[in-house]
């Protein structure tokens, strides 16, 4: 079937290229609510949260949500370079408040350098 070519539309009548249409990332700009079920060391300071459920694994929350693995380890630092610990209940942050690394960490920071 590979270079095949399939008919999707009604024979004879003239085709029409779809129209393109770009739709922006939605990136948040606030954090989400805390669940309470929030996993050991995951960031407070997340854009959006998922409860992992039965068959989930580190490579396939990221396909699904569209961060990568080093994202996802970085807003869920408690997961291990193999990622075996990802438990079945817990919540996971899969999306950061902002676009970029730099204003995560110092969000996270920020407290740390306020105790002093």
């Amino acid at each position: 079937m590979l270079d095949d070519l399939i008919c999707v539309g009604i024979p004879g009548t003239p085709y029409t290229a779809p129209t393109s249409v770009t739709v922006p990332p939605i990136i948040p700009t606030t954090a989400a609510p805390i669940p309470t079920n929030i996993a050991v060391d995951t960031t407070e300071h997340c854009g959006r949260y998922y409860e992992a459920a039965e068959g989930d694994y580190c490579n396939l929350l990221v396909l699904r949500f569209g961060i990568t693995l080093e994202d996802f380890v970085f807003l869920n630092p408690a997961i291990n370079e193999n990622c075996t610990n990802l438990f079945l209940g817990e919540s996971y942050c899969v999306q950061a408040v902002g676009d970029s690394k730099f204003s995560l960490s110092l969000s996270l920071l920020l407290p740390l350098v306020m105790r002093k």
